[in-house]
């Protein structure tokens, strides 16, 4: 029972890691600006080297208005595509590119699938007409 106990504790808090924010911006190439809660926080993306201006400008093109998964713990800021920013900022410090950083920070992004229907509004049932009685 103890064991099932610190299984479920255990769950909840790594779910409890990923939380929900919309991307500001950039200050470096390693490090995001997102509120959470409605409060800025700073996160420092694991495994980036703080490279370049350029590296700076394609992870504020790529974040900025945004809605991201963000594990502060880890530094790790997922989009909701499912890539991380952090292997974003790593492939772009690969390329060797004169292309705007911006412009490719933007389309970095790859959008889901269709957008949800909308919701309908389901129309009440018709009510049955009551038959007059003949005299």
């Amino acid at each position: 029972m103890k064991f099932f106990v610190a299984a479920m504790l255990l769950a909840a808090s790594a779910q409890a890691a990923d939380v929900v924010a919309l991307g500001v911006g950039a200050s470096k190439a390693n490090e995001v600006i997102v509120r959470i809660g409605g409060e800025t926080t700073h996160v420092r993306l694991d495994g980036v080297p703080d490279a370049s201006d350029a590296a700076r400008d394609f992870l504020q093109c790529l974040i900025a208005g945004r809605v991201v998964r963000v594990d502060v713990a880890r530094g790790r800021v997922t989009m909701l595509d499912g890539n991380t920013a952090n292997d974003h900022v790593l492939e772009y410090l690969q390329t060797k590119t004169k292309i705007d950083p911006c412009q490719l920070g933007k389309a970095a992004y790859v959008k889901g699938g269709p957008p949800a229907p909308a919701v309908v509004e389901p129309r009440p049932k018709p009510r049955a007409k009551a038959k007059a009685k003949k005299p």
